[in-house]
């Protein structure tokens, strides 16, 4: 796993080798956008019809176990590490504009179930 820290200090780990896959590292700077409310960056990565979730204030580190893309679509498997609660796992689904560019047209989360 490889490690990057937002400028509001929250830990961000990823799988390896992602720097070799740029669309895989444009999900992980695009997660760390959405935590930092980083305008700029989501206003050239994201559709204005996109609808991005309300980000939890207390998430301290954020887990990305696995990041997968193919063509328009992407899928994180991730864990979400509170400060004061327990950690939460999730599924992030992202649908790019088109399978060239990286331009995010919708994402859906789906927290895991309960055992």
């Amino acid at each position: 796993m490889e490690t990057i820290k937002t400028e509001n200090g929250v830990v961000i780990e990823y799988p390896a080798g992602c720097g070799n896959a740029p669309r895989k590292f444009f999900l992980v700077e695009a997660v760390a956008a959405v935590l930092e409310k980083d305008g700029p960056f989501l206003e050239g990565a994201v559709t204005e019809e996109a609808q991005l979730p309300e980000i939890p204030g207390d998430i301290e580190k954020i887990t990305m176990n696995s990041i997968i893309t193919h063509g328009k679509d992407a899928a994180m498997e991730c864990t979400l590490h509170f400060q004061s609660r327990a950690s939460l796992e999730a599924g992030i689904f992202v649908t790019f504009k088109s399978a060239g560019k990286n331009v995010i047209r919708r994402v859906n989360i789906f927290r895991k179930a309960a055992e």
